[in-house]
Formats: structure tokens, sequence, C-alpha cells
């Protein structure tokens, strides 16, 4: 099956399934977030109710499939898993939040820059490698996602440095997972 999957065979071709419809449930998932926090039709849904919904679905997916597998959840380190846990529900309230003032698009873009953030948890907690042309590549990056995200010089408003907080948190759960 190894051998199927580095010759793009079956394994691969599932996998990039996944990750295609992954990519369109979490685009679902924070343009519904957007609808419901602008709305304006008298029904004020704040972020962190839609933070609980989203995690609360979650669990209620989830757990037919745990009981169907008869996995029970546990960890050996639960610090780290609540560091970790912490840093995601953190990251996705501060994005519901960023997304309800800034364009989606905007903080979708933003968003982009976890993985950067998780390359400096992993340089500063894990104790990973990371040479200049990875720290110029990080920088370029990160002023494409300033570019992109504020166009009309509103980069550095609030919702901007929430959604910059959010990806913080979210490359912090990146790191730690």
């Amino acid at each position: 099956m190894v051998d199927a999957a580095r010759e793009g065979g079956p394994a691969s071709w599932r996998a990039a399934l996944y990750m295609v419809v992954a990519s369109a449930l979490f685009s679902t998932m924070n343009a519904l977030a957007k609808y419901l926090l602008v709305a304006g039709d008298g029904a004020d849904v704040g972020a962190l109710q839609i933070t609980f919904a989203r995690y609360a679905f979650g669990t209620l997916f989830l757990l037919p499939a745990l009981y169907a597998a008869r996995v029970l959840p546990r960890t050996a380190h639960p610090l780290k898993y609540a560091f970790r846990a912490s840093a995601g529900v953190a990251g996705v309230a501060l994005m519901f939040f960023a997304i309800a003032v800034i364009p989606l698009a905007n903080a979708t873009a933003i968003g982009f820059s976890s993985p950067i953030f998780a390359m400096i948890f992993a340089v500063l907690l894990l104790g990973e490698k990371a040479n200049r042309f990875r720290w110029l590549a990080a920088a370029v990056g990160f002023a494409g996602v300033v570019v992109i995200a504020g166009p009309d010089l509103n980069a550095f408003g609030t919702g901007s440095l929430l959604a910059v907080a959010a990806a913080v948190c979210m490359g912090g759960e990146i790191a730690a997972i």
C-alpha cells in the first residue's frame, strides 16, 4: 500500500480527495459563521456561540465513529494535550471574531500565515532547525499575506490583528500536533 501511495496509486487519490473535501467543509464553516455573525436579522449570535456549536457538532459527529471503532480517547501527556486543545479553540474563536469585522477573504488570507507561526514555534519549542532560506521564505510569505489582506491599508486594524492572533494560535496547535 505504501508503494501504491508513492506511485500515485489509490491511497494518494483518496488522500487528495479527503483534502479537497476538508477544504470545502472548512470554507463552508467559515462562510456560515460569517453569515450568522453579520446576518442582521435580529438574532444576536456571537463568535463564542458559533465556536461552541462548531465543537459540539464535531463531537456529535465523531462519537458514533469512535464508538464503532471501539476507541477511547486518552493521552499520556494531558498538559500538552490541554495546550493543543486550548490553542485550537482560541484559534477558531479568534478567527470567528475576525470574520465578524473584516471580509472573509482577508481573514482567510491572514489565516494562511499559520504555517509560518508553526515553523517559529517548532524552532522555539521543539528544537527544529531553520536555515536562513526558511526564515526568508517565512518573511516573504508573511509579507504576501499582509499585501493580500491589506490592499486597503487596513492590514493592521482590529479585525486583522484578531486574524493574526488566530493564525498564531493555529500555528501553536500545528506545532503541538
